[in-house]
């Protein structure tokens, strides 16, 4: 964001939702429901060097009267410069559901996250707050780890149309990652699963739809 205005009213707006308490809808989405962009625009693809685009900020998905993004947003017309791009990844048609419930893990100290792997359709976006117990000293050199849950089949499940976390264990969650170690994981407040939007048919999509992470 280009404007201390613009941050001070994100961080206003992010410390009203934190006092409301844990809800589906509590995050804030900055988006630009009028204007398509493409990602490979937006991230300079081949060269990943990150670009900007000019967005609204909304409480959820702005939802009123059925309508996404209809609600006034807290903040508007606000230049989103994009310092990093933790990941970009074109989804595969042909990717099949993997047997476990499957997150990219990232974050920085004890600020940690998990986002559902979005593979074969229909599917569905999720972000949670978690706390590593097991290992302590995990590596985040490469940004974003991907990491099984085990204990949660995920192929059998879908489609999967609510949170597939159902209640925390007292032993927590076993996560087996990309190099087969293991580790244990707690889960934190419920933050964010969606469902209609990425399951919705766009006429302005590509062929193939994009992930992406990004920080701004």
């Amino acid at each position: 964001m280009t404007k201390n205005e613009d941050m001070e009213k994100y961080l206003k707006k992010r410390e009203e939702l934190r006092k409301k308490g844990e809800r589906p809808d509590n995050a804030l989405i900055i988006a630009n429901p009028t204007h398509y962009q493409s990602f490979e625009k937006i991230l300079n693809i081949p060269t990943l060097k990150g670009g900007s685009f000019i967005a609204n900020g909304f409480e959820g998905l702005g939802i009123e009267n059925g309508t996404y993004f209809a609600q006034t947003p807290f903040m508007e017309n606000v230049k989103i410069n994009i310092k990093k791009i933790l990941l970009f990844q074109k989804l595969n048609p042909n990717h099949m559901y993997p047997n476990f419930l499957t997150y990219y893990l990232y974050g920085k100290g004890s600020e940690l996250y998990i986002s559902h792997v979005i593979t074969q359709a229909p599917n569905f976006e999720q972000e949670r707050e978690i706390e590593l117990l097991e290992p302590k000293n995990i590596n985040f050199d490469s940004n974003i780890i991907k990491i099984e849950v085990p204990d949660i089949s995920e192929k059998d499940n879908q489609p999967i149309k609510e949170d597939p976390i159902k209640e925390e264990r007292k032993d927590r969650y076993k996560i087996i990652m990309e190099d087969s170690s293991t580790g244990r994981i707690k889960f934190g407040k419920y933050q964010w699963i969606e469902i209609n939007i990425l399951n919705k048919p766009h006429e302005h999509h590509d062929n193939h739809h994009q992930l992406q992470w990004s920080q701004y």
